[in-house]
């Protein structure tokens, strides 16, 4: 299995996480044998790096009261330095110099940052931008790549993570259309850059009575942005949640039908995972049931591939980064 041969030497100084030696719940249904040991890179979205973190995760903030969202990110990364040397820190449109020179002068010195940004400077995609709805702007499109080229020019990491989940919000809720063939073509402006890109979103999804041939739609624009995008990476998603394998939601079929589509060596799972297994509002009010650490480590080592995604969510970051933290310490395997 290939590797993302743009981050080959920093995926293989990833520390391993042996001290989340505990199974998971259930067995991942995949026939394929499992890989090495688990890897992970969290990754915390910050959109806002210089407004008080009161204003967005009042919880959080209740005993820092005067912090900022970019220092609350580098509470978490002095943790997850202990644990991984490679971490995702993603904005928004017009942030880039507002987060990363900054995040890069005060973090851990062995940690590496990948970059990204949020796509809704696309045209229509953002819910106040009144213009039509069109994922394949071109201008849009070579705005993402000028700010792309800046991240890793800060950053030092030739890679970039586009999160996608509002820009496609219409396309998905069946409220709009998304040419292929156009969109290839403004995507050559991505690939120019010569950065290798991690998409969140697009992927398979199930149909809905809103889009009912969701399913075979969202796998055209999956192949679409595979082909034009040779050397990109799909953070996939399917693994998410606790009882993914369960298959309710179609899980199980549906990231058969992407491994089939692009192959496991261009996707990346994701886990969403917090210190107590559930997911928790920006108030800090417990949600849906998620992953502790012990219980994704346990999943991942039934599933193929190397390195996978961890998503605490901003209310959970520094309370996951801790006990990360804490079992690598007390088992230092």
């Amino acid at each position: 299995m290939r590797l993302f041969h743009n981050l080959a030497t920093i995926l293989l100084s990833i520390m391993s996480l042996a001290a989340f030696a505990s199974p998971g719940e259930g067995t991942a249904p995949d026939s394929t044998p499992a890989g090495p040991k688990p890897r992970v890179i969290p990754w915390l979205e910050v959109n806002v790096p210089q407004t008080a973190l009161k204003r967005w995760y009042p919880e959080s903030a209740r005993t820092r009261p005067s912090a900022r969202l970019i220092d609350y990110c580098l509470e978490g990364l002095e943790h997850w330095a202990k644990v991984t040397d490679t971490v995702v820190v993603t904005t928004k449109p017009g942030k880039v110099a507002a987060l990363y020179p900054e995040l890069m002068r005060r973090k851990p010195p062995n940690l590496s940052i990948i970059g990204g940004l949020k796509t809704y400077i696309l045209a229509g995609t953002a819910p106040e931008d009144k213009r039509p709805y069109n994922f394949t702007d071109p201008d849009g499109w070579r705005l993402i790549a000028e700010d792309s080229k800046k991240i890793v020019e800060i950053t030092g990491s030739n890679v970039v993570v586009l999160e996608n989940e509002t820009s496609l919000g219409s396309y998905h809720n069946g409220r709009a259309t998304i040419d292929c063939d156009k969109l290839a073509e403004s995507l050559k402006v991505l690939r120019e850059t010569g950065i290798e890109f991690w998409w969140n979103l697009p992927r398979i999804l199930e149909n809905t009575p809103q889009f009912p041939n969701r399913k075979h739609e969202t796998a055209r624009l999956v192949r679409t942005i595979a082909e034009a995008l040779p050397n990109c990476v799909f953070l996939t998603g399917f693994t998410a949640w606790h009882g993914w394998e369960r298959n309710r939601n179609g899980e199980v079929d549906r990231r058969k039908m992407m491994i089939e589509l692009v192959g496991l060596d261009r996707m990346q799972e994701r886990f969403l995972v917090t210190h107590d297994g559930y997911w928790h509002k920006p108030e800090g009010k417990k949600t849906r049931r998620c992953f502790t650490p012990q219980e994704a480590y346990g999943q991942m080592k039934e599933l193929p591939g190397t390195v996978f995604n961890i998503y605490p969510g901003g209310s959970s970051w520094v309370p996951t980064s801790k006990v990360y933290r804490e079992k690598l310490e007390r088992n230092p395997g």
